[in-house]
This record gives C-alpha cells, sequence and structure tokens, in this order.
C-alpha cells in the first residue's frame, strides 16, 4: 500500500514538473524527477498522432451588400427567413440619410444552413454591391485546444490527489498555488474552445441593404433656387407688360382725362355757389 501511495505522488510531481518546472527548487531528486518528465514528454509526443477522422471545424463568413427596392418589406421578408432557417439576428441598426435609407444586420446561421440562407438573401436585391465570403479552417486549434485540456484537467485531478495527502502547511500551500494555476488555465482553454464550437455551429452574415430616396433639402438649400425663381417670375411678367403696353398707355390717358373732367366738374359747382 505504501509503495502504491509513493508512485502516485511520484507521478503526480512528474506531472507538476511538466506543467510548471519551477515546482522542484531543486537537489538531486528533483533533477531526476525533471528528466524523466523531459523523457515521458518526448515518448508521449512521439505516440500522439491527431485523429485523420477528425471533422473539419469551418468557421464561415460572409459580407453582402444589397440596394433594394424597399428596405422595410426586405427586413420583414429576412425575418421571415430567419424562423424558417433556425438563424437569428444578433445585431442590428437602422440609419437614415438624404439619399437613401440603409438596415445593417449581423445574421448568425446555422453551419448547414448557411449556403441556402446565402443565395436567398442575394435574391432579395435588385443588385448586389459586394459579396465576399470567408472560410477559416480551424481543425487543429481545435483538436490541440481538446487536447490540452484533457491533460490539464488529468493533473488537476492529480493534484488533488497529492493534496489530500500532503503532511505540512508548506506542501499544501504548494499545491493549492499550481492547483489554481492549472485551474485557470483550464477555464481559458474551456472558453477558447466554447467560442470555437459558437463560431463553427454558427455561421455569419455582415448584412447592409440600402434603397435610394428623393432628397429633401433643408432651408438654407431652398434659398437659392427660390430667388431664382423669383427673378425669373419677374422678369416675365415685365416681358408681358411689354407685350401690352399699348393698353396700359390707353387705360392711362382714359383715367388721367376722366380725373381731369371731374376736377373742372368741381370748379364749375364751386363758383355756382
Amino acid at each position: 500500500m505504501k509503495k502504491t501511495n509513493l508512485l502516485l505522488i511520484a507521478g503526480i510531481f512528474t506531472f507538476a514538473a511538466c506543467d510548471n518546472p519551477s515546482f522542484f527548487e531543486g537537489g538531486t531528486q528533483s533533477k531526476a524527477l525533471a528528466d524523466a518528465v523531459t523523457t515521458s514528454n518526448s515518448e508521449e509526443s512521439r505516440n500522439e498522432n491527431p485523429v485523420a477522422d477528425v471533422p473539419r471545424q469551418l468557421i464561415k463568413t460572409g459580407n453582402v451588400s444589397l440596394r433594394v427596392d424597399d428596405v422595410e418589406k426586405t427586413k420583414a421578408r429576412i425575418d421571415t427567413l430567419c424562423r424558417r432557417t433556425g438563424c437569428y439576428v444578433s445585431s442590428e441598426q437602422r440609419e437614415q440619410f438624404d439619399t437613401r435609407v440603409q438596415y445593417e444586420q449581423q445574421i448568425r446561421i446555422p453551419s448547414g444552413n448557411f449556403d441556402d440562407v446565402l443565395r436567398q438573401i442575394l435574391l432579395l436585391g435588385e443588385e448586389v454591391d459586394n459579396l465576399a465570403v470567408d472560410v477559416q479552417d480551424v481543425t487543429e486549434e481545435y483538436i490541440d485546444a481538446e487536447a490540452r485540456l484533457k491533460n490539464k484537467r488529468e493533473l488537476e485531478a492529480r493534484y488533488r490527489e497529492l493534496l489530500k495527502q500532503a503532511k505540512t502547511i508548506s506542501d499544501i500551500l504548494a499545491i493549492e498555488s499550481n492547483l489554481n494555476q492549472v485551474r485557470s488555465d483550464i477555464e481559458s482553454i474551456e472558453g477558447r474552445l466554447n467560442y470555437l464550437k459558437n463560431q463553427v455551429s454558427f455561421s455569419t452574415i455582415q448584412l447592409r441593404y440600402y434603397q435610394h430616396k428623393d432628397r429633401e433639402d433643408g432651408f438654407f438649400a431652398k434659398v437659392g433656387p427660390a430667388i431664382s425663381k423669383g427673378w425669373s417670375s419677374l422678369l416675365k411678367f415685365l416681358i408681358g407688360l411689354l407685350h401690352i403696353w399699348p393698353f396700359i398707355l390707353l387705360a392711362g390717358l382714359g383715367i388721367w382725362g376722366l380725373r381731369r373732367m371731374t376736377r373742372r366738374s368741381e370748379k364749375e359747382k364751386e363758383k355756382v355757389m
């Protein structure tokens, strides 16, 4: 029984040295264990080979820009498409400019539906301004992360077993320090793996679609055209008066004659009085 425990402790220290060479502070025994770890790691590296039939882990990303006839109708069609194909819109922004209104959306798509959804989105546009598709193969990183996670968990289990058998405060503190570091490494690797799984499971399309609209000018933009139009109208009026100047002259003479006759009549009445 004692022999089994000694072998277990020696094995744990071997993993500890592999993960953190500073775990041992020196001495003949430490050097011997470190040499044993180096030999063990070399043999393990030669024996480990990536699994040939592992499915390819691919991250697909599309970037699409479309000109459409009606952005609101297009948005409604995209919402319907997402419900039918299991997609979801992770971010959305609507912008309105002087000459156009547009939507920008980030759509997450189950990887198996990427090509079909992309094809249907392209059919919604009157014109495709931009189309780019990027495929990133992360299979090697994925396999490496899984292997490192497995090793870290095995090392964590050995640290916990060793912690149960520690007798002195210094041993307990040293083991707990290394255990905390291993836990931190495990969380970091798990976070990266979860990210890769999410990106592989759901592809992404960065989508922009817009429509042109009639320009609505502001106050100052309307002042110039208004002045020009007013001046043009004044010139047309004056030219029109020139066309009827004889009638204006006759009307003026008639008014002058009528007023003169009126004044003469008033003077005669005053003399009679």
